[in-house]
């Protein structure tokens, strides 16, 4: 287990350095400017190891920001987040992803799958880059490192952790379904608000929001509902307990493990939302 935590540390380090890590006060950056004197330059002024520029600085148009929170979720298409910051109007877009210490999975990248994460974030770099734009990889907890990025983009100093009156920045992630993932999901996006960010939680990884599902709460209801309608046709009274269209008690522990539950739930919610286009533009980063 340690080999692999090193390995992680190894892969997510040399893509930072090499690629796509930004100077916000990391290792080996200079101190920012003040707020008021420092103008909002290109993440890609920034790319290098240690947080050498390579590029001259270019200035970044003044608006809105928008921050994408990229997991499991590096493509362009069918990307509810990615395409909130293609079309929502922002002066600027960045594409983040954290390798976020304060992640409480208990499965970890392990393996093989290091390598295939590292593959991935790759191939999406250079899907960005032919839009012009890039991903930004940062270590560290999630709120931090996020609110980091936020800063930059705002010409604000690296600590800070409020945003001023009258700056915008949203934060857009597609919504994951692992418990886990989920609680830590709500723990970011509460402290993301509580500095100022306007967050925004997509439905990108799942036919169906499980919230919304409830496959045993609809089945009962259709089940009553059914109970219901045989009584009535046989002439059963009004008052008889089958015409009440209520769920019986523990109703729920009938057919456990059954297709159906799972089937009436998508009988009462229809055909899902189709894929949404094709991301083909990005503010600049």
């Amino acid at each position: 287990e340690g080999g692999d935590k090193g390995a992680l540390d190894g892969a997510i380090a040399s893509k930072a350095d090499a690629q796509v890590d930004i100077a916000c006060g990391g290792a080996g950056a200079s101190a920012a400017a003040a707020p008021s004197s420092r103008p909002r330059t290109s993440a890609a002024a920034f790319l290098g190891r240690s947080g050498q520029p390579q590029a001259a600085p270019k200035a970044l148009p003044r608006g809105p920001v928008c921050v994408v929170w990229l997991r499991d979720d590096m493509r362009l298409r069918d990307n509810p987040a990615l395409l909130r910051a293609s079309e929502g109007g922002f002066a600027a877009a960045a594409p983040v992803f954290v390798h976020d210490t304060g992640c409480r999975s208990p499965h970890p990248l392990r393996g093989a799958a290091l390598i295939w994460k590292h593959e991935s974030m790759t191939v999406f770099c250079k899907s960005l880059s032919k839009l012009d734009s890039c991903l930004l990889v940062r270590r560290g907890d999630a709120v931090e490192e996020l609110l980091t990025v936020i800063s930059f983009f705002l010409g604000l100093a690296p600590d800070c952790r409020s945003l001023p009156p009258g700056m915008a920045c949203t934060v857009a992630f597609n919504k994951r379904l692992e418990p886990w993932h989920r609680e830590r999901d709500v723990e970011v996006a509460a402290a993301l608000r509580k500095a100022g960010c306007n967050v925004e939680v997509l439905p990108g990884n799942s036919l169906y929001d499980l919230e919304e599902l409830q496959p045993i709460e609809r089945w009962q209801r259709w089940r009553a509902r059914v109970r219901a309608e045989e009584a009535e046709a046989r002439g059963l009274g009004e008052d008889a307990k089958a015409r009440s269209g209520k769920p019986k008690d523990l109703e729920h522990i009938s057919g456990f493990g059954s297709y159906r539950f799972f089937h009436h739930a998508l009988e009462e919610l229809g055909a899902p939302q189709r894929p949404v286009p094709t991301v083909r533009r990005l503010p600049p980063c």
